[in-house]
């Protein structure tokens, strides 16, 4: 799988080259993505959720496990 992204203003742009498909990406998945291409863990995702948005370590838990599913289900996510 092979996915090119770039960063514009408060969104990442993707595009999945395999299928050809642009996803573009806001809000609080635009902070997650560029640390998952680093290989981050979930816990840092939590903590830049919460240091962006200072919402509860709860809140930003769910919103990370729900990023991760839809990036999952739309295949672009390679688990290691």
């Amino acid at each position: 799988m092979a996915v090119e992204w770039r960063r514009v203003d408060d969104e990442v742009i993707a595009l999945d080259v395999a299928r050809r498909e642009y996803f573009a990406i806001n809000d609080s998945g635009a902070t997650l993505w560029p640390l998952l291409v680093e290989g981050t863990t979930e816990e840092r995702l939590v903590d830049a959720l919460t240091d962006r948005f200072d919402v509860p370590e709860t809140i930003a838990a769910d919103g990370v496990l729900a990023f991760l599913s839809e990036l999952d289900g739309r295949a672009l996510l390679l688990r290691g």
